[in-house]
């Protein structure tokens, strides 16, 4: 598989940390059948659209794999590539074992259901709502927020625990 810059980076914040106990979850997940790479922690999925390389297997794909094709790809000015086999081999770089850690969960029935035919869409500024979620936390730290949507234009209302508010305008998706 060939390698984007910043997968590592970008997916090791989906994946699980290296103290949850669902050892599956610390990986991504390839899968060759249908050019993916995914990542979860069992409460946020990301899918990423790859290029095979010929051999490439489905299967467990480690954090650290990811990094190290990273390095050679910014030292050799060239797309990194990973064969996933039997084990993980990076042109130019190191081999690293596949895990054997238990079966990935079932995204793709996840996803049928994300995908079915939504009400309506909302686009909206990430960093906003990250920013304002810290803003109305009462310690900066908890993040958990509700939207209330009230159309798809409509300004949205967040809220969380505590007493604050906070409103963020959807945004042009273009």
């Amino acid at each position: 598989m060939y390698i984007a810059n910043h997968t590592a980076k970008t997916l090791k914040k989906v994946c699980a940390g290296k103290n949850d106990q669902r050892e599956y979850l610390q990986h991504c997940h390839l899968d060759a059948e249908n050019k993916h790479l995914w990542a979860t922690n069992g409460s946020i999925a990301a899918r990423l659209a790859i290029a095979i390389s010929d051999g490439d297997t489905s299967g467990p794909v480690t954090i650290e794999s990811l990094s190290a094709a990273e390095s050679i790809q910014k030292s050799t000015k060239r797309t990194a590539e990973i064969t996933a086999n039997g084990s993980l081999d990076i042109k130019d770089g190191p081999s690293f074992p596949r895990p054997d850690c238990g079966k990935f969960p079932d995204v793709s029935h996840v996803l049928k259901q994300a995908e079915a035919e939504p009400e309506y869409e909302i686009t909206i500024n990430a960093k906003l709502l990250h920013d304002l979620a810290a803003s109305i936390s009462s310690n900066g730290k908890d993040l958990v927020v509700t939207l209330s949507f009230t159309g798809n234009q409509s300004p949205i209302k967040v809220t969380n625990k505590t007493k604050h508010l906070g409103i963020l305008m959807p945004c042009r998706s273009n």
